[in-house]
């Protein structure tokens, strides 16, 4: 994700994301009144507090927004269009 651009970016894996091994030193409630953009651009330029795969970091939802758009990307649909085809009855 180019925009993605802090100084580990070459290290980030998607089991990084998958296993909430990314610690982005923030909170997004913090971020509460921010607009959305605001709030991608700091996902996207925030320095991590460690090495990813380091530290294990529970609740941090930064990485699930990450892992959303690598999504989104790879299939280029919105997310809430893949999920409601992957739980449609057949």
């Amino acid at each position: 994700m180019p925009e993605f651009r802090n100084s580990y970016r070459e290290n980030v894996r998607i089991r990084h994301l998958l296993m909430q091994t990314l610690d982005f030193g923030f909170r997004l409630s913090a971020y509460k009144d921010k607009k959305p953009e605001e709030l991608l651009e700091a996902i996207f330029t925030a320095e991590f507090k460690a090495k990813p795969g380091h530290d294990f970091f529970f609740m941090q939802t930064a990485t699930s927004i990450l892992l959303g758009l690598v999504v989104e990307r790879i299939y280029g649909k919105d997310l809430a269009i893949l999920g409601r085809k992957c739980f449609s009855s057949p």
